[in-house]
Formats: structure tokens, C-alpha cells, sequence
């Protein structure tokens, strides 16, 4: 018997549920919280675990939100091996409250999502759609959702593609038969997500529970992020951004700044620039939310890309991410009149037939593995989009 474990985690309180993997047996205990950037807490956090369990302990999934910084995120990690468990990994509430709502309608509907249905949720000023590919459930976009029949047409046209299942939060004013006369579906209505589900759920996929995983899900950035030299933003990853994720561009220091700002929803951090006029600064946010920026100052040739900005690819390059299934998507989406695209994108939209980049245009990416650096050529997928060539910016 092994014990899998979930944890949500927040400042006023810690909620630990467990899994037994031979009875199915779901407990569910609550302590005090952890305070966001107190380190100190998270010892206090696993004694009362250690308080409440003797088993063989398995996976430990923990949902933080943004407000716990990278230094936290860490300290937890280390910890939770440290007390005992095979892998201890930190997930975000979106897709946490996703693979909680959609287990609950599977069980009630008893139909589960094929291979690439696209998933609508509606839940409070959000409408954030997700399809399933074949190895996991991917974030696609969202949408603002003002609870007005003129916000669900807007949804609607700037989609561009309809929903294969509708789940509606019943907090909202329009009602769901009006979403199912609008988009001919028929509408799953829940009160709440139970995110304790969604977060334990997470746990058993990591122990490779095959009962669970179709439920296999990326995860998610949950808050925007800025790296500025002086006024300028260098870098920035938004929130949403599927993790793990990578991004780096080349910088000249022309104003000779001293420090860098690592900036976040909570908290700003200053890191020294290296001690000469020109460098690469690179951006890196792992799967577990944990932030790190680098400097390089070992500069690459001249046809070096100049910005880029990729999901990690891995070795096989089936796997990826929804933000780089671009053609699939920009093929079902009708973008509004004064949407702007960038000419990359224009091109795979209007030419079907554009199925892999240029070699010119090849980029670094890296391994999700062993993060060795790999270069994408004629066999890739299209990163055009993404990899938005620009000029060199000077600071």
C-alpha cells in the first residue's frame, strides 16, 4: 500500500488529502496555512504531516498560488523529498480546478473526452478553453466573459471554432439553455470546482495511475513576469504560459545599468548585469513554477536568432505545447477585423501548405530532460510564430 498525497496550500490555512493506492481510500486534514515568502513555515507544515501518517508514501502533488515566490517553491520541494516522497511536484489552480471539474463530469456523464475535443469552461469572468491531444490536455486560450448573451456571441466569432463539451458555473446570471441553443451542445453545469480532487488526481498521474491518466494536463504559469534593464522589458512570460518554459534575446547595455529587475505579481528582485556591454539574458520557469534568469556573455555567431520565445520541445518532437500547434489552430480560428498578427503568423494562416520553417530561420530550444541545447531544422514544427525576429534592442 502507498499513500499518494495532494496539498493546497495558502496563507490562513493547508489543506493535506491523501490517497491509499490499494483501498482508494481518500482522507482529507486541515492545519494552518503557510505564509507566502516565509520559509520558515514549510518545516512546520510537514511535522504536522508527519503527525497524521505512517504509511510507504508515494507522490505528492502541492497547488500553490502566485503570491509564493521561487525561493519557497523550492524550499518545499526539498523538504517534501527530505520527509519521505518519491516525487514532490507544484502544480497551478487552473488546470488543478480543470482535471477536477472534468473527472466529476465524467463520472456523472459517463462519457470521457476523445482525442481532440476542445473543452469550453465558464466560470466566473472567464470562459478558458483546453483540448485533448493524445498524451495530455492542453491549455489553448481565454476569453473575458461578462455574462451577457453579446459577450457569448463575441466568445463565440473570436474563437471561430465550436466547443465539443460546455461546462458552466451556475453562479451566472445568463442560463445554461441559452448556451445550448447558441452553440447546439449540450451544457454541463457545476456549482464549484472541488480542487482537492483535481490536486490528488495530479499526485496519482505522477505515480503513473492508470486509472487517471487521460487526465494528464500541462501546467500552467500563473503569474505574469518581467525582466527590465533600466525602463526596458527584456523578456516577459505571461500568465498562462504552459510550463516548463524558455526564452532568452540579446541585450546592449548602451546606458550601462548595474542591475537587472526580475519583476513578479509580488515581489521584485534585482540580479548584477555582467561587467560588459553586450550579453544574453535568458529567462527559464521549470514546470514547478520556479523562476531563474541567467547572463551569458558568451556571445554566438552573427545568424544567431536575435529573441525567441519556446515552450520546451521534446527529444521526439511530438510533444509539445498548444501555443506551438499553430497551424491546427489558426486554421479554425476567425480573428476579428483589428486583430493584428504578426507576419509570421499571417503566412501560416494563409498558406496550408507552409508545414516547417525555413532553415534560416532555425532556432535554439531546449530539452526537457537533460535541457541540452538542440537546434530545430526542416523536420521541427513551426516555431515562426513564436520566434518573432527582431531587431536587436539596445539599452
Amino acid at each position: 500500500m502507498v499513500l499518494h498525497a495532494g496539498i493546497i496550500c495558502n496563507e490562513n490555512e493547508t489543506k493535506f488529502i491523501t490517497f491509499d493506492s490499494e483501498t482508494h481510500e481518500q482522507m482529507s486534514h486541515t492545519f494552518y496555512g503557510v505564509v507566502p515568502n516565509h520559509c520558515d513555515n514549510v518545516d512546520g507544515m510537514f511535522k504536522n504531516i508527519k503527525s497524521l501518517i505512517n504509511d510507504q508514501l508515494g507522490c505528492l502533488c502541492i497547488c500553490l498560488g502566485n503570491s509564493y515566490d521561487s525561493e519557497i517553491r523550492e524550499t518545499i520541494i526539498e523538504r517534501g523529498k527530505g520527509f519521505g516522497f518519491d516525487k514532490v511536484e507544484i502544480t497551478d489552480s487552473f488546470s488543478a480546478n480543470f482535471v477536477a471539474l472534468i473527472s466529476a463530469s465524467d463520472a456523472v456523464f459517463k462519457n470521457k473526452l476523445q482525442n481532440g475535443d476542445f473543452v469550453w469552461v465558464f466560470s466566473g469572468q472567464f470562459c478558458r478553453i483546453w483540448r485533448k491531444d493524445e498524451d495530455k490536455i492542453r491549455f489553448v486560450m481565454e476569453f473575458e466573459y461578462l455574462d451577457t448573451v453579446e459577450s457569448l456571441k463575441n466568445i463565440r466569432n473570436l474563437a471561430g471554432f465550436s466547443p465539443d463539451m460546455i461546462l458552466y458555473e451556475n453562479c451566472h446570471e445568463i442560463g445554461h439553455g441559452i448556451l445550448e441553443k447558441m452553440f447546439r451542445q449540450n451544457v454541463r453545469v457545476f456549482s464549484f470546482a472541488n480542487i482537492e480532487n483535481g490536486v490528488l488526481i495530479k499526485a496519482r498521474i505522477m505515480a503513473g495511475d492508470k486509472e487517471v491518466m487521460c487526465y494528464n494536463i500541462e501546467s500552467l504559469l500563473e503569474q505574469d513576469t518581467e525582466i527590465r534593464i533600466g525602463k526596458n522589458t527584456v523578456l516577459s512570460a505571461k500568465t498562462g504560459t504552459p510550463l516548463p518554459y524558455y526564452s532568452e534575446t540579446i541585450v546592449e547595455n548602451e546606458i550601462n545599468a548595474n542591475v537587472a529587475q526580475i519583476v513578479t505579481e509580488h515581489k521584485t528582485l534585482e540580479k548584477l548585469l555582467p561587467n560588459t556591454n553586450k550579453f544574453i539574458v535568458k529567462q527559464k520557469i521549470d514546470k514547478n513554477g520556479i523562476l531563474s534568469v541567467e547572463f551569458d556573455t558568451n556571445l554566438k555567431d552573427e545568424n544567431y536568432l536575435q529573441q525567441f520565445v519556446n515552450p520546451f520541445i521534446h527529444k521526439d518532437s511530438n510533444e509539445y505545447s498548444s501555443n506551438i500547434k499553430t497551424t491546427e489552430i489558426l486554421s479554425q480560428i476567425t480573428l476579428s477585423d483589428n486583430t493584428e498578427l504578426p507576419k509570421e503568423m499571417q503566412n501560416l494562416s494563409n498558406e496550408s501548405s507552409q508545414n516547417h520553417m525555413n532553415f534560416s530561420n532555425c532556432v535554439s530550444i531546449l530539452d526537457d530532460n537533460n535541457l541540452d541545447e538542440k537546434t530545430t531544422s526542416n523536420d521541427s514544427p513551426i516555431l515562426a510564430a513564436l520566434a518573432r525576429l527582431q531587431p536587436l534592442p539596445k539599452y
